[in-house]
């Protein structure tokens, strides 16, 4: 156990400096700069927006300057107890550092056990949703439940669309039919609820 506890800052140490020379910004680790300006711009601002899927809270961060968000994420590490190549203990840290002092509601559980407790007792519409949790197929068919909380005339954003096989079927399938594309940016496609 002490070796362990010993290992560990050099483990966090390593990790930041492997990041810092290969020039990483550890900023924004998925959304692009162009994307989150969209993102930003369209959902506006003083609304109420879901978030599934926010890792590190990066993104959770930005759209809380000026919105109020509800973020879902059960936080799961990997096989080898790692979360983005981090211990779940520094990616808490990290998210909590993010959402500090910002209007976030975190539910650290998957999308489906937050949409049944949301479903059962607070029912409540919001103004839009952004979907980037798991990239399959099944996964963002299960997300998309959320859909029918999103307000009429609502934003519905879908990250990844384009390098993962399973968003892009689904969202060709069920969404691009049934709501108003706005645009796309890289890999971010944002539709308004009909």
């Amino acid at each position: 156990m002490r070796a362990f506890v010993k290992i560990k800052p050099l483990y966090r140490f390593l990790k930041y400096l492997g990041r810092r020379i290969k020039k990483i910004d550890e900023n924004s680790r998925a959304v692009s700069k162009d994307e989150l300006i969209f993102l930003l711009k369209t959902f506006g601002k003083g609304k109420e927006i879901i978030e599934l899927g926010c890792a590190l809270g990066q993104t959770t961060r930005r759209i809380a300057r000026n919105n109020s968000v509800i973020a879902i994420d059960p936080l799961i590490p990997d096989k080898d107890g790692l979360l983005l190549g981090m211990y779940i203990e520094d990616c808490y840290k990290i998210f909590l550092k993010n959402i500090s002092n910002k209007k976030v509601i975190f539910y650290n559980m998957s999308s489906m056990e937050a949409f049944e407790i949301w479903d059962k007792k607070i029912k409540r519409k919001v103004d839009g949703i952004f979907i980037d949790a798991e990239h399959s197929y099944n996964a963002v068919k299960e997300d998309s439940k959320w859909i029918k909380y999103i307000k009429k005339g609502g934003i519905i954003a879908f990250h990844d669309v384009s390098y993962h096989n399973g968003v892009r079927n689904f969202v060709e399938e069920f969404i691009v039919p049934k709501h108003k594309l706005l645009g796309k940016v890289r890999s971010l496609w944002i539709f308004k609820k009909k």
